[in-house]
């Protein structure tokens, strides 16, 4: 947006209005400030911040109002030529055209009116002077409350400028205190004493990490879960909630130093006689609690920004934000379950009646084919009727009629009509092996599909 633009509606509406000299008006925010300063760089007006904002017209403005364009030679700027020397003969430079100028009244009146600003393949130099109004906009006090302003492409890229909404501002958390007094009646801090080797410290730092096992043993009491040591008996101790544990060691970190074997020196005969050091390790006096992840150690400190004691509520909210996030994966894993179980099912229950359907339609057609033998069967017989009537020899006849006979009787074996048992729908014994064919491919009729990998 270059100053010799157009006026927008909005830049339009308050040019107006400054014109009308400033009527009293119910405006939703201050953005109208911003517009009148933007106003200003195209110098249709002049704002005024003595005893109270105030803006007037100027000429120009006037005119734009009655024209709708800005006067001739608005924005045109005499320049003083500089005359050669009769020495020399100056070399023309081509003329280069320079970075865009862009105030942050602009800017930020750009932003809310059209969301957002892309630059695709900006040149070094305009980047750079965006770069400059961002920055100047940043401690301009123009950004509206409660928006932020953001930009990618800094130094390489498409560059694009826009307004954020500013992160809520976190919560302070609450302080875990350390008593200065060791409490031996506390359960932890007892069975501590009666098992030193439960801390993994020195005894100069013992007083200090007991006092941090009570702090942290009373809050998690007040937090609604407990504190235990390890019912193994190794060192550390564990949090548990919402069925989750997660274990912890207090330890004290060491430090290597060079140390002098005392007979070695001793037996030095002369002060200049070299005797080497040893590289040992002693106890730091600093604490330090750690657990174990999948991905590493996770581990806080004594360091010379802050202390063990510090860091305490940063590590039961820690504990906490897994216990939920384990709490969470668990009841969406049930819920899955639950899911798929009701899915398989609907789908045993499907291929029961799949299973059913197709049994009774293979029925239906046995007992076609069976009733068209029996019927072939009946003429069959009748045939061999017609047979004896012509028969005149008694042997031959009895022979004809034993097979006659036969033939009936298959008939009548085969006749689905001679069987009412038979013409009625079959509910069959189906085992699972009878109803995997019907169930869907991602199943098995013999027990329910069971959540993904990422539930568990």
């Amino acid at each position: 947006m270059s100053l010799s633009s157009p006026l927008s509606p909005r830049q339009l509406d308050i040019l107006r209005w400054i014109a009308d000299g400033c009527p009293p008006r119910e405006w939703s925010d201050h953005t109208y400030k911003t517009t009148a300063l933007s106003l200003q760089n195209r110098r249709l007006v002049a704002v005024s911040k003595k005893d109270g904002w105030s803006a007037v017209i100027e000429p120009a403005g006037r005119y734009y109002l009655d024209h709708g364009v800005y006067p001739d030679d608005h924005f045109s700027a005499k320049k003083h030529r500089r005359l050669p020397s009769p020495r020399t003969t100056p070399i023309p430079k081509p003329a280069v055209p320079g970075p865009p100028a862009v105030s942050p009244p602009e800017l930020v009146e750009r932003l809310l009116v059209d969301g957002r600003i892309e630059l695709a393949s900006p040149t070094q130099a305009e980047r750079a002077a965006w770069r400059r109004a961002i920055h100047a906009a940043l401690g301009s006090g123009l950004i509206p409350d409660g928006k932020y302003l953001r930009h990618t492409g800094r130094d390489r890229g498409p560059l694009a400028i826009y307004l954020d909404d500013q992160p809520p501002i976190p919560t302070p958390r609450r302080p875990v205190p350390v008593p200065t007094e060791v409490d031996e009646q506390n359960p932890a801090v007892r069975l501590l004493l009666a098992e030193p080797p439960r801390l993994g410290v020195s005894e100069q730092a013992r007083p200090r990490a007991l006092r941090i096992m009570q702090a942290l043993a009373t809050e998690t009491l007040r937090r609604g879960y407990q504190l235990e040591l390890h019912p193994d008996g190794s060192p550390g101790f564990q949090l548990q909630r919402h069925g989750y544990t997660q274990r912890y060691v207090l330890g004290e970190e060491e430090d290597k130093v060079d140390e002098y074997p005392a007979d070695e020196v001793a037996s030095a005969k002369y002060s200049w006689q070299r005797v080497s050091a040893r590289t040992v390790t002693v106890p730091s006096g600093r604490l330090i609690l750690h657990y174990d992840q999948k991905w590493g150690v996770r581990r806080w400190a004594d360091r010379t920004r802050w202390t063990l004691d510090d860091k305490l509520p940063e590590i039961l909210d820690d504990f906490e934000r897994q216990a939920q996030d384990n709490l969470d994966r668990t009841l969406a894993h049930e819920a899955e379950e639950q899911r798929l179980a009701r899915l398989w099912r609907t789908a045993r229950t499907d291929a029961r009646r799949q299973l059913t359907l197709a049994h009774n339609r293979a029925r239906v057609l046995s007992q076609l084919d069976d009733l068209d033998h029996a019927r072939r069967l009946r003429a069959y017989a009748q045939d061999l009727e017609e047979l004896l009537d012509r028969c005149k020899n008694p042997g031959t006849a009895s022979e004809i009629r034993g097979w006659q006979l036969f033939v009936s009787t298959e008939a009548d074996r085969l006749d689905p009509l001679r069987h009412v048992e038979l013409q009625r729908w079959d509910e069959p014994d189906a085992t699972d092996d009878d109803l995997d064919p019907y169930m869907p491919s991602d199943m098995d009729a013999a027990y329910p599909p069971t959540p993904r990998s990422r539930f568990r």
